[in-house]
């Protein structure tokens, strides 16, 4: 699947998971239990009833290992073991009732320990219960605010004032006890390596010409021979040498 399967894939992981509303509120249907209706005589509960995980339950039904929320039949059985496979696979992974309390959420204990709940509640603000005049006896409320917090799914937070709750989730998509992705550093840049030195090609194709000698090493290498006398006594004359290299 492409990333956008993934996102929407954990994001359902974590809507059905996180998602509580108040005991009573819904209740399932008399037909079919896996379907749920709205309860008309709900009744919020008390200021000390908000505090308790009891009174919380999941709107959405639990997700199986196989990330359906029911089971499928397997392909390509004969129709006479149909049944008795899904009776083994609902034993292996059973579809719990709709509207679970979220007091049933519990983190896998180290051993030899007792579990631990998945979530946990505080109270931030004003805890006084007040009863509010000229209502009905026994009306009363609360100005604090309630948190309830998923301990499974971090950023998963329900948050409850008076008779109003919302469910909250900021977060990277991870569960606790999953280590994020974290790739591994690569290496410091290096420094470009020093060039090689050039050597000359030991036969090249086409050999470069000797170097000449200086001109001080080829008049070394010769002698001057007087060949003939000067022509005439006069203020001009000539006479003739030659330059011999010496063997």
């Amino acid at each position: 699947g492409l990333e956008k399967h993934l996102l929407k894939a954990q994001l359902v992981r974590i809507t059905y998971s996180t998602d509580i509303v108040p005991r009573g509120i819904y209740r399932p249907n008399d037909e079919n239990s896996k379907v749920i209706e709205f309860e008309e005589e709900f009744a919020f509960p008390a200021v000390d009833e908000i505090k308790s995980l009891e009174t919380w339950v999941h709107l959405h039904p639990n997700i199986l290992k196989a990330g359906r929320v029911e089971h499928i039949p397997p392909p390509l059985l004969p129709d006479e073991t149909i049944e008795d496979a899904m009776i083994r696979i609902e034993e292996q992974d059973p579809v719990l009732e709709r509207l679970q309390p979220i007091s049933n959420d519990q983190l896998p204990p180290p051993e030899g320990e007792d579990p631990e709940p998945l979530w946990t509640i505080k109270e931030y603000g004003d805890p006084q219960v007040y009863n509010m005049v000229g209502k009905d006896d026994g009306n009363t409320t609360l100005y604090s605010v309630v948190q309830l917090k998923s301990l499974l799914w971090p950023g998963a937070q329900t948050f409850v004032k008076g008779k109003i709750w919302s469910n909250l989730y900021i977060g990277y998509g991870f569960k606790a006890q999953t280590l994020p992705f974290l790739p591994t550093q690569p290496n410091d840049i290096q420094n470009d390596p020093e060039e090689p030195i050039e050597h000359p090609e030991p036969n090249p194709k086409n050999p470069l010409p000797l170097p000449l000698e200086s001109d001080t090493d080829a008049i070394k290498n010769l002698s001057l021979i007087h060949i003939s006398e000067p022509t005439r006594q006069a203020e001009i004359s000539y006479a003739v040498f030659c330059l011999k290299k010496k063997k």
